[in-house]
């Protein structure tokens, strides 16, 4: 005998929404019986990510895949050289261009930063990083001065940093080409320069003998800076000529060298310079940690120190 039992359509569709009901369910319900359960999953990540500033987020639903990008830009992290086009055209216009980003990050107070890779740059004139706080991150790029009229680059301030930057004179300079500094110094305090190579030189590493353009204007002296990773090879006249101007005046003070190469072998082998290959006057209170000197042919001294005093030699070579 059957009994035949009746439902309304209300009191099915009760039964079925209690059937779906996961809280009436016990046990596991593997992945694969979830139906679309990839594409929700995609839906719901994409959902949750927000881009935040500088971060677009592009979710493509059929192919499901989320890409983010990151963006940097000059208003936020610093100053870009290819902003300028340094780098990329003739000698005079490299020249032009490096000198407007250096002074346009100064202007900013934001870092000059180079986004061209470690590329050799052509310029015809010295760039001047003259500036209280100024910044730089070169990341291996090489200025190639084609001149032996002027520096490759003139440092001068309180508070700068910068580092990673080299300096090849391509016209071979000799011992008459006194401008032809890698690298100069004018009143620079509290600043730190490191990763500097200077190929190639009359000079790698000089003071200004005359008034300089920033801060006192009778005197020229380094208080308180530290030289790190620094490479002086081939030079015409002196490697270093760090002379507090004017002699006799106020010392240089308070310094701190670190791992310093100098070696005259540019060519393959040691050439002869015409003047001490480290001069050093009016300079107290420094110390020098692994000053390496060596592969030269000085034609007279090979340090050549005058009234120094309180010098901390920590290694020399």
């Amino acid at each position: 005998m059957s009994t035949v039992v009746s439902y309304t359509k209300a009191a099915i569709d009760t039964l079925i929404a209690a059937a779906k009901a996961r809280g009436n369910h016990t046990g596991t319900q593997t992945a694969a019986t979830i139906s679309d359960l990839t594409e929700v999953s995609q839906d719901l990540v994409a959902a949750m990510i927000v881009a935040g500033t500088n971060v677009t987020k592009t979710y493509d639903d059929t192919a499901g895949t989320l890409t983010l990008a990151a963006t940097l830009t000059a208003a936020t992290e610093g100053v870009f050289l290819s902003t300028y086009t340094a780098g990329t055209g003739t000698a005079t216009a490299n020249t032009t261009a490096i000198q407007n980003a250096v002074n346009a990050a100064k202007t900013a107070n934001k870092p000059l930063i180079n986004d061209l890779g470690a590329i050799s740059v052509s310029i015809n004139g010295r760039i001047d990083m003259i500036g209280d706080g100024f910044k730089a991150r070169f990341n291996g790029m090489q200025f190639t001065q084609t001149v032996n009229t002027a520096a490759g680059v003139r440092f001068g301030g309180q508070n700068q940093d910068i580092d990673g930057l080299t300096v090849y004179f391509s016209a071979n300079p000799a011992s008459t080409d006194t401008a032809a500094n890698a690298f100069e110094w004018a009143n620079s305090l509290l600043s730190k320069y490191s990763n500097l190579r200077g190929l190639n030189t009359a000079r790698g590493l000089y003071m200004l003998q005359s008034a300089p353009a920033i801060g006192s204007s009778t005197t020229n002296t380094v208080f308180s800076c530290v030289f790190m990773n620094i490479e002086i090879n081939g030079w015409a006249i002196s490697a270093m000529d760090f002379k507090s101007w004017p002699s006799g005046g106020a010392s240089s003070t308070g310094n701190a060298w670190i791992n310093i190469y100098f070696h005259n072998n540019f060519l393959g082998s040691p050439i002869v310079c015409s003047d001490a290959v480290v001069i050093m006057r009016d300079w107290d209170e420094s110390s020098f940690v692994q000053f390496n000197v060596e592969w030269c042919k000085p034609s007279g001294d090979a340090m050549f120190m005058q009234q120094c005093r309180n010098l901390l030699n920590c290694t020399n070579e």
